[in-house]
C-alpha cells in the first residue's frame, strides 16, 4: 500500500488529475483517508502489537490495496491516450 500510495499521492493531489479523473479521485480519497489515520495511530502509539489490534487493519490495507492497483491501471490507460 505505501509504495502505490506514495507513487499517487502527488498525482491525486493535481486539482486537473482530480477533474480528468473524478472517479479514480474519489476512490484515491478512501484510501488515502485510511492510509493517514493508521499512520497517525502508528505515531501515537508505535508499539506494534497495539497496532496489530486495529479492527479489520489487514482486510482493510488489502481493499484499499486493491483499490490502488485499479486506479494505477486507470490512470496508465489515460496516460496511454494522453500520448496518442
Amino acid at each position: 500500500v505505501q509504495r502505490s500510495w506514495l507513487y499517487l499521492e502527488p498525482i491525486f493531489g493535481s486539482e486537473d488529475i482530480k477533474r480528468q479523473m473524478p472517479n479514480e479521485a474519489r476512490r484515491f480519497q478512501q484510501v488515502n483517508k485510511l492510509w493517514r489515520t493508521t499512520m497517525e495511530a502508528v505515531f501515537e502509539n508505535p508499539n506494534v502489537l497495539d497496532v496489530s489490534d486495529i479492527e479489520n487493519l489487514l482486510a482493510s490495507f488489502a481493499d484499499a490495496n486493491k483499490k490502488l492497483d485499479s486506479i494505477q491501471k486507470q490512470l496508465n490507460d489515460y496516460l496511454e491516450t494522453k500520448r496518442q
